[in-house]
């Protein structure tokens, strides 16, 4: 604050200069230029008493006013009651608090604002349109567009709109790299618009958006933009609806829409939709991602629609990039369609949801968990998490079990050698399914974890892999929260079996003196055959990858740990 107060200060030299200089150039009989200061603290502009000049600053056939409303004290300007006058036209206005204009005012600014390449000089304007047929609300801007848009702008527009108009130009960057003062630019309905005077009507003014930076931007309520090129957000970009928004009127149920005529480079944070209203973003070009992207769809009971993000190339999350693809209470979830490839790198997506992708997905490093849709045949390098039975209990298990936590794969799912299948199992019959329309090729490993104590009886079978053919195998499969000795990976149903010998908790660690005492014996065969796990190990059977052997054979895991002697404890720390 103490930056933006000296600023103003140097503004209202430079204003006072600029007038002496306006002055000493007028001809006799030509117009005054006043400086107008605000003195009224919360009040409205049409009072002349809030004024230095004591007049209501309106430029007429002897004045033309330059207008500087500082925050000093409590301050706050509106405009809302210029009943004698049809509109309020000013030389150049330099604000550093806010400033409302109502329903059907109107605040020209002849000359433009008197700082250079800003929006404002530190404070906010809010602009509310018309929510009957009449007068727009507007602020026009007679000089050429910032190019840096930065403060506090909200524009609320109703039927007949609110919107700011500039003579000419294009914003390119909302907000300032390093800035300790975030820019906020909120447009609410469809009639609210950062507008060129060549182009009114639309948000014509963000076409070359380039850079959103230390700031957000807001698009709510059927609000839109389009963007000719492309787009990076280090920022937020935020598309949604709001219950009650003012003066949204019919399109209380739509959310906001934005149109990238380019790429998308994202670190910061997008959010499109919310738990009752759709919103759509669409890119001509190529996503990548190492922020947060979020997509929730709206609620057919609430009468919202869905949530889309559109990407025409290809998109790519990497980094500690997250993207949650999710659902509410009453819908469907929320969509990503992918025109080329869906490629993770590291980091984590949620598919609670639908992910389309006509390329496929292809996961490298991180994890992929769900609980709904992938439209798309699925390479797996890194691992895939069907539902998440550590949260809180899931939509599918409101109505009670079974809760099966099922992640569909339309398509065909190929594991890699390091790729990791992760099943929790909570019950015999909660627990996750991946289920795959095509063929199921399979290596690495599978990944069983038994949550919250739960311990299964005798012959309890998890069908936890289901698909329309098998290739392959696992090469390894891991069980921690049990111990069980006869467990049984059945290869012709896909299942875990717990087989005849009931399965037990796993062993309390003897004491540290034991420990101290078995140390010594066993180092060499830690070294040679274990790798680390930290806390909480688990039972580890390592298999070759070799074709599934005679319909209704099964392997046993304690067999396979007799004849291959990996180590008890052992194996890679379960992903993500």
């Amino acid at each position: 604050m103490g930056t933006h107060k000296g600023f103003q200060g140097i503004l209202g030299i430079l204003g006072l200069f600029v007038t002496a200089l306006v002055l000493a150039a007028t001809p006799a009989g030509a117009q005054t230029t006043v400086n107008a200061n605000w003195t009224g603290g919360v009040s409205n502009w049409t009072t002349a008493s809030n004024w230095s000049c004591n007049c209501i600053p309106n430029n007429s056939s002897a004045n033309v006013f330059n207008v500087t409303i500082l925050n000093v004290g409590p301050t706050n300007v509106s405009l809302d009651d210029t009943s004698s006058l049809s509109s309020i036209t000013v030389n150049t206005l330099s604000l550093g608090t806010n400033l409302t204009i109502a329903d059907g005012e109107s605040l020209t600014a002849a000359e433009g604002f008197s700082v250079v390449n800003t929006f404002n000089s530190g404070g906010s304007i809010t602009i509310y349109g018309q929510s009957v047929a009449g007068t727009q609300s507007l602020l026009s801007v007679g000089a050429a567009t910032p190019t840096t848009l930065t403060d506090l702008y909200l524009l609320y527009g109703g039927t007949s709109g609110a919107a700011v108009e500039y003579g000419n130009g294009g914003i390119t960057q909302i907000g300032e790299p390093g800035s300790n003062y975030i820019t906020s630019v909120g447009l609410y309905g469809p009639n609210a618009y950062l507008e060129l005077s060549s182009a009114p009507g639309s948000n014509s003014a963000l076409a070359g958006l380039k850079t959103i930076a230390n700031g957000s931007l807001t698009l709510a309520d059927g609000a839109s933009a389009v963007t000719t090129g492309p787009l990076t957000n280090n920022g937020g970009i935020s598309l949604t609806g709001a219950l009650n928004a003012p003066n949204c009127g019919s399109n209380c149920l739509s959310g906001g829409s934005l149109a990238v005529g380019g790429n998308l480079s994202n670190t910061g944070t997008i959010s499109v939709g919310a738990y009752v209203y759709g919103s759509t973003l669409s890119v001509s070009g190529d996503l990548t991602n190492s922020g947060t992207i979020s997509v929730v769809s709206g609620s057919p009971a609430e009468g919202g629609t869905a949530s889309v993000v559109d990407v025409m190339g290809n998109f790519t999350n990497s980094g500690e990039g997250k993207v949650d693809i999710g659902i509410d209470s009453g819908g469907a979830g929320g969509t990503v369609n992918v025109a080329g490839t869906y490629t993770q790198t590291s980091g984590s997506t949620d598919v609670s949801g639908t992910l389309m992708a006509a390329g496929g997905v292809n996961i490298t490093g991180g994890t992929v968990s769900g609980e709904n849709t992938m439209d798309a045949s699925v390479i797996n390098g890194g691992a895939v998490s069907p539902g998440d039975l550590t949260s809180a209990p899931t939509y599918e298990c409101v109505s009670g079990p079974p809760c099966f936590n099922t992640l569909t794969i339309n398509g065909d799912y190929t594991q890699k050698i390091d790729g990791t299948l992760l099943i929790d199992i909570a019950s015999a019959s909660d627990y996750s399914i991946l289920d795959v329309s095509g063929e199921a090729s399979l290596d690495g490993t599978v990944d069983f974890d038994f949550l919250n104590g739960y311990v299964p009886g005798t012959n309890t079978d998890f069908a936890f892999l289901q698909a329309g053919s098998v290739l392959g195998d696992f090469a390894s499969v891991d069980i921690s929260g049990i111990t069980c000795p006869t467990c049984t990976l059945n290869l012709s149903t896909l299942s875990l079996d717990t087989g005849n010998t009931p399965p037990t908790p796993p062993p309390v660690p003897e004491p540290g003196t034991l420990i101290l005492f078995g140390t010594g014996l066993l180092a060499s065969f830690f070294l040679l055959h274990r790798k680390s796990r930290g806390p909480g190990s688990k039972v580890r059977a390592t298999f070759s990858a070799t074709p599934h052997p005679p319909a209704g054979r099964s392997r046993s895991v304690a067999e396979a740990l007799e004849r291959k002697r990996p180590s008890v404890g052992a194996g890679p720390a379960r992903a993500g």
